[in-house]
């Protein structure tokens, strides 16, 4: 009779020394930690690191990688569904159960995958001493900032939940559920940490590996969450003041070569740019349908004339019926080397936005002001004044709504943090005010005592 196991317990098995893997068998990252021999030789210990970055960006359709733009696109007002498998609709409905397979494996297994793989990192980065202390530093700092992005969408969407920082599988076994405010600490110090370690230079060609700036973006918007105005208006400024991600036109936004691009992930061995663009943009044939159609209560959002409109939602029309769908990334797949586009992570258009909401909390209205208009003016759009306090945060949560539409579940935790879910979902049919929360997948409380459902399921 085969023992059940928690999935931490699970990855605890495959990322340890050899003589585990006779006891599981799972499928394993491409660049796999096999015990501490790793760390003694830079070569590999960059692998290990870098295996870090694949477990988010060489799955289809993960929290990290295009797997937010649908699935809490659809969740949200943003998106529809022309597919009818079940565990899709699901999240169109709002009739999640805690037996969706793509809660369990897109979001909260890959979610603790990478974080285990991750402390695996930190652990052997920190007992070495073969490497030497920049490498070690740099790598520690990408890790650190890795934690802290996968703790921060598994907290938003599922609250309370496990919190680890070893790698003792007995221990990660049996983890009861950490209150949310304590994950939230624990992303801060990362990013922290992460800024102090790394530089302001990519690691990398490109903006695939982290940078300081990374770290700091990361970190403005967990201040934002938290309501820490200060902080969050600090490190924006910081990346903003930097100027070396300036806003292009729409139409360049999201190339490879955005200069607003703070950090990008690349998709190898893929015939797809990104999956966001593998998912969006409908195939060529007459008569095949978007798959993720947006909504009309999104599309009638957008001003007349707003350049992001015209440059960043497509149509197609099948049946003399017209769909509309994201379309930020123009291309399904390419069979050429160089790709054009790349998925970007974080970029200084929401840290523009991030600021302006901090500002106008700190009844700084003419910095506000300044930000905001920037955006629109990006756009196209006139100027206009704002007045009051209401008016402007009002007129920047509708920026927001439009500037990050589709784009890794913004508008979901818009709507959440700013308690407006209730009032904008109750037009469907499945939604509850529980729905706040994603369930706990069923079958990780099935083999963990400690383990407790959300409300709701």
């Amino acid at each position: 009779m085969k023992k059940k196991l928690t999935f931490l317990y699970i990855l605890a098995l495959t990322i340890c020394n050899t003589s585990c893997k006779k006891f599981i068998e799972v499928e394993q990252p491409s660049n796999r930690i096999t015990g501490d021999v790793v760390f003694q030789d830079q070569a590999t210990a960059l692998a290990a690191v870098n295996g870090c970055y694949a477990r988010l960006s060489n799955i289809s359709l993960t929290f990290a990688n295009g797997g937010s733009s649908v699935f809490l696109g659809m969740y949200a007002d943003e998106l529809t569904t022309n597919i009818t498998v079940t565990d899709y609709t699901d999240f169109a409905n709002s009739n999640l159960s805690s037996n969706n397979s793509i809660v369990l494996s897109n979001f909260w297994r890959n979610g603790y995958e990478t974080i285990y793989q991750v402390n695996r990192c930190l652990q052997g980065l920190q007992n070495t001493t073969s490497i030497p202390k920049p490498s070690q530093d740099q790598w520690q700092g990408e890790c650190y900032f890795l934690r802290a992005f996968c703790y921060f969408y598994l907290v938003n969407l599922f609250g309370d939940i496990p919190l680890t920082t070893v790698t003792n599988y007995e221990n990660n076994s049996l983890l009861p559920r950490s209150a949310s405010a304590e994950v939230y600490k624990q992303m801060k110090d990362d990013l922290i940490k992460a800024t102090t370690l790394l530089k302001p230079e990519y690691p990398s060609e490109g903006k695939f590996r982290a940078n300081r700036y990374a770290a700091l973006a990361l970190l403005s918007r967990l201040c934002l969450y938290a309501g820490d105005w200060k902080d969050a208006d600090r490190y924006s400024t910081e990346i903003i003041s930097s100027g070396l991600y300036p806003l292009p036109s729409p139409a360049n936004s999201f190339l490879k070569s955005s200069s607003e691009a703070i950090w990008q992930t690349t998709i190898d061995g893929q015939t797809v740019n990104t999956y966001d663009g593998g998912s969006f943009v409908p195939r060529v044939t007459a008569s095949v349908l978007p798959s993720y159609p947006i909504t009309d209560m999104l599309r009638f959002a957008f001003e007349t004339g707003d350049q992001r409109y015209s440059n960043w939602v497509g149509s197609k029309t099948v049946n003399g019926i017209s769909y509309y769908y994201p379309n930020k990334y123009k291309s399904r797949g390419t069979a050429v080397t160089e790709k054009v586009e790349q998925p970007i992570m974080l970029r200084s258009g929401e840290q523009y936005l991030i600021r302006a909401e901090a500002r106008a909390k700190l009844n700084d209205l003419s910095g506000s002001e300044s930000d905001l208009r920037l955006v629109r003016a990006r756009a196209g759009l006139a100027t206009a004044s704002f007045g009051s306090e209401s008016v402007l945060l009002a007129a920047i949560n509708r920026e927001r709504r439009i500037e990050l539409f589709a784009e890794f579940g913004h508008r979901w935790f818009d709507l959440k943090r700013s308690s407006q879910l209730n009032n904008t979902l109750s037009y469907k049919a499945g939604w509850q005010a529980t729905d706040a929360l994603f369930p706990i997948p069923q079958s990780e409380i099935n083999v963990d005592p400690n383990l407790t459902q959300n409300p709701g399921y």
